[in-house]
């Protein structure tokens, strides 16, 4: 598997489901949106505050819907592996309406039980 390919991969899908979710698709469950994560995910969001995959299922229910009309794109995306893990760096444009947020992401995945999931999240307002 190339890890890599695969990371971007996740990276691109999951924003395309959360914006999905933000703007409150009802095919979508919360199940869908933590497939991609590690059980112990864990980060650091762009106004410092903590979050773990527990904080994040208990999160995602309440903000389904909350931003109606969002658009999430990626740009200026940078990759590397090792024998475990795969270091995704990108910047994150959300735009609702007139209001544009920019912020860079570093997502570290890890190789669990032959599977890439989203270990760590690092992410600072540009």
């Amino acid at each position: 598997m190339n890890y890599e390919a695969k990371a971007i991969e996740m990276v691109m899908d999951f924003s395309v489901t959360i914006e999905k979710w933000f703007c409150g698709d009802e095919s979508l469950t919360v199940e869908q949106l933590l497939q991609y994560f590690s059980t112990d995910f864990e980060m650091i969001g762009a106004a410092g505050k903590t979050m773990n995959f527990t904080q994040l299922a208990d999160w995602l229910p309440g903000v389904k819907g909350a931003k109606p009309g969002i658009q999430i794109s990626m740009k200026q995306q940078a990759v590397m592996s090792t024998f475990y893990y795969t270091l995704v760096y990108y910047e994150e444009v959300q735009q609702q309406e007139e209001v544009i947020n920019t912020r860079r992401s570093s997502a570290l995945f890890r190789l669990e039980d032959g599977a890439l999931k989203w270990w760590r999240l690092t992410e600072e307002w540009v």
